[in-house]
């Protein structure tokens, strides 16, 4: 038996990075949110789709640079806390 899903959720992504300053357009779930938590349904099972926005979010980035290195053992203690 083919499992049909009861709801349909769209998510729109930008085809390239558009960052301008500290912001760019993040993936974003119909009709403006960046987290799948917070998508509204566009379908229902056996409805049809016609018209609908997806508007672009768009949201604060963060560039991190760095390196990691494995936590240094205690004097003494022969464990790693």
């Amino acid at each position: 038996m083919l499992h049909v899903p009861l709801e349909y959720v769209l998510q729109a992504t930008p085809a390239t990075p558009q960052v301008s300053g500290a912001t760019e357009l993040a993936p974003t779930w119909f009709p403006d949110a960046t987290e799948r938590s917070d998508a509204r349904p566009v379908l229902k099972g056996g409805e049809n789709l016609s018209g609908g926005d997806i508007v672009l979010r768009r949201v604060k980035v963060f560039r991190v640079s760095g390196s990691v290195a494995p936590k240094r053992r205690r004097a003494g203690t022969g464990n790693s806390n």
